[in-house]
């Protein structure tokens, strides 16, 4: 079961007809080839998971045989290159000659290491993985992740959803789906609280359950020596702060704390200088003129967001778009994303 509500799974079922359709009667190379300019689209994926590991797989997962395929359609139909080569690209005045491909993940999980990774390597293609620092060889959970369980991690463990034997609820799974709706109704408004009253509200609802947020399986993040080895086989390592807190919601003194920080934390244990970052959630909302200009002052080279879209030369290094690839995205629905994006970047350009 994948971590969508029921009406989510009815736009995901409408989604991969449109995709369907598309692919296979849309000229879309041709589109993507010739129609305007040329791009840079910018992958992002969070965790690469087989399916059957939990039993409710995050939205923001995708099975590690999907994954190669994307790898293996991506770099048989686009230019993977590195985000540094992109960066480059993308500074430059003249037009670029062809569409490139950029391969990033964002948190640190440790199946990134687990399955991503030796997965780039087989296929010689570079990757960033933006790390958030303070949960780096840790057992502490991202705050999302904290409200999921809340919701219904622990139930997960007690009712598994295949579950036969008798006794159980036949209607356990749209039980499920509600609690599933809570917790992204949940997440969405902790979004816009302080990170105090966010993290009060995590360990008072935990408690109320009788819930212990410590050393749960499952949510485990990288270690320091996966990251050096990563960075050892080619792999750029970037920040994503210290605790993925919403930028927009810290005073000046704790944006710099966990910008800076967060560089030189990485940039101590890897002995490497840390030029790229990524903006936690990264929506238009978040992206806050104080927000960009304390990255910038930090002496990053990149930042990049979760706005959907191609990226072009001349683009702001520091608001660089990102095309998300999910739980239930294939090759099909990434080349009808793509299209999107080239679409409207090129309507944008005539506006």
């Amino acid at each position: 079961m994948v971590e969508l509500t029921v009406a989510e799974y009815l736009k995901v079922g409408l989604k991969r007809l449109v995709a369907a359709v598309f692919y296979y009667f849309f000229p879309w190379r041709s589109f993507l080839s010739r129609l305007g300019r040329k791009a840079i689209f910018i992958v992002v994926y969070h965790r690469i998971l087989p399916d059957g590991k939990q039993s409710v797989l995050p939205y923001i997962s995708v099975d590690p045989k999907e994954f190669e395929k994307h790898l293996v359609f991506l770099k048989a139909n686009f230019r993977v290159i590195s985000l540094n080569t992109a960066v480059d690209l993308l500074a430059r005045a003249e037009q670029l000659k062809e569409n490139y491909v950029v391969i990033t993940f964002d948190d640190g999980y440790s199946d990134n290491y687990d399955y991503a990774f030796p997965l780039l390597t087989r296929h010689k293609i570079p990757g960033v993985f933006y790390v958030t620092t303070g949960l780096i060889g840790s057992n502490k959970l991202l705050w999302a992740d904290a409200v999921r369980y809340i919701s219904y991690g622990a139930q997960l463990t007690a009712c598994p959803s295949n579950e036969t034997k008798p006794g159980h609820p036949k209607h356990y799974e749209f039980r499920l789906w509600k609690r599933i709706a809570e917790a992204k109704r949940d997440i969405a408004r902790l979004k816009k609280v302080d990170e105090k009253k966010k993290w009060e509200w995590i360990s008072a609802a935990a408690q109320t359950r009788g819930l212990n947020l410590d050393k749960l399986k499952g949510f485990e993040m990288m270690n320091w020596n996966d990251l050096r080895e990563m960075a050892g086989h080619g792999m750029i390592i970037g920040s994503h702060t210290v605790s993925h807190p919403i930028l927009r919601n810290l005073g000046i003194g704790e944006l710099q704390k966990e910008i800076g920080h967060s560089k030189r934390g990485i940039e101590e244990k890897l002995d490497k200088n840390i030029a790229h970052f990524a903006y936690p959630n990264g929506t238009r909302d978040d992206l806050t003129s104080i927000v960009i200009e304390t990255v910038k002052k930090t002496g990053y080279r990149s930042a990049v967001t979760t706005i959907r879209g191609a990226n072009y030369p001349g683009a702001n290094p520091f608001t660089l778009r990102r095309t998300g690839v999910y739980r239930t995205d294939g090759v099909r629905e990434i080349v009808l994303k793509f299209c999107i994006e080239k679409a409207l970047g090129e309507r944008n350009k005539h506006n």
